[in-house]
This record gives C-alpha cells, structure tokens and sequence, in this order.
C-alpha cells in the first residue's frame, strides 16, 4: 500500500520518525521532515534542445524495430529509459 496521494516525498528528502507496532507488522508513526532536497538547477535551452534531439533519434529507432515486431535489446532499453529519465528528471525541477 503507498502513501495517500499528495503525501509523497522528493527523493533526497531527510526524515525522521517513530517505529509503531501493528497487527502486519511494524510501521512507521510520527513522521516528520528533517531537511527538504537542495533544488536542482534546469539545463540550459541549448543543452535541452541536445538531449531532446537524442530522445526523439532513440524513439524513432525503437519505433522502427517495434514496426517489424523486434523488442529493443537490454542496452537499447537502458539507453532509451536514461535518457527519457533525464528529460523527466529535467522538465520536473
């Protein structure tokens, strides 16, 4: 079971709490915030444009091989999940 929606913490986020213990087995009471994550600074326009351009060049190789029905590789996978988490990571901060 995941937190209720709106309740989810940054990655980085610092915090603290208590050790309750329930029927399922032990939980986590009385959290508290310790230190929020330093914001992360945007990539500049130009360097956006760059990492856009490679999204677009590994999707429209994926997109080719999922026309004659070819799964991408391992590393063809891992290469498009980087860089789509770059351009996530990026558009979120």
């Amino acid at each position: 079971m995941g937190a209720p929606a709106g309740t989810g913490r940054a990655e980085g986020t610092r915090v603290g709490f208590d050790v309750a213990a329930y029927p399922r087995g032990p939980r986590a009471s009385a959290v508290t915030v310790l230190e929020y994550p330093a914001p992360r600074a945007r990539r500049a326009p130009h360097e956006m444009v760059t990492l856009l351009e490679d999204l677009i060049r590994v999707l429209d190789r994926t997109s080719e091989g999922d026309r004659h029905h070819r799964r991408p590789t391992p590393a063809e996978a891992a290469t498009l999940t980087a860089v789509l988490r770059a351009v996530a990571d990026d558009l979120d901060s």
